[in-house]
C-alpha cells in the first residue's frame, strides 16, 4: 500500500520541477525506511532500501520516467501525448 501512494504521490510530483518537494518526500521516505528496519535514525538509508528492494523516490521517478519514455517512442500511448516531446530527427 505504501508503494502504491509512493508511485502515486511520484504523479504528483512529476509536474513539479521543485528539488525541494522531492527532497522533502524523500526524507520521510527515509525515515518511514529506518522505522520499518527498527534502524538507528542515523543509519544510512541506501542500504536499507536495497536489503529490502525498494527504490527511494528519486530511484522511482526516474524509472517511471523511463517506462513512459519507452512507451511513448514507439506510439504506444493515448493520441494526447502525440506531440507531448519533440524528436530530434
Amino acid at each position: 500500500m505504501g508503494y502504491l501512494r509512493t508511485t502515486f504521490t511520484i504523479y504528483i510530483l512529476w509536474a513539479s520541477t521543485y528539488e525541494t518537494k522531492i527532497k522533502g518526500v524523500y526524507k520521510i521516505q527515509k525515515k518511514i525506511i529506518r522505522i520499518m528496519t527498527f534502524s538507528n535514525y542515523r543509519q544510512e538509508s541506501r542500504p536499507l532500501f536495497q536489503s529490502l528492494g525498494l527504490l527511494n523516490i528519486y530511484e522511482l521517478n526516474f524509472y517511471l520516467i523511463a517506462i513512459f519514455v519507452h512507451s511513448y517512442l514507439p506510439g504506444n500511448l493515448p493520441s494526447v501525448f502525440k506531440d507531448y516531446f519533440s524528436t530530434l530527427k
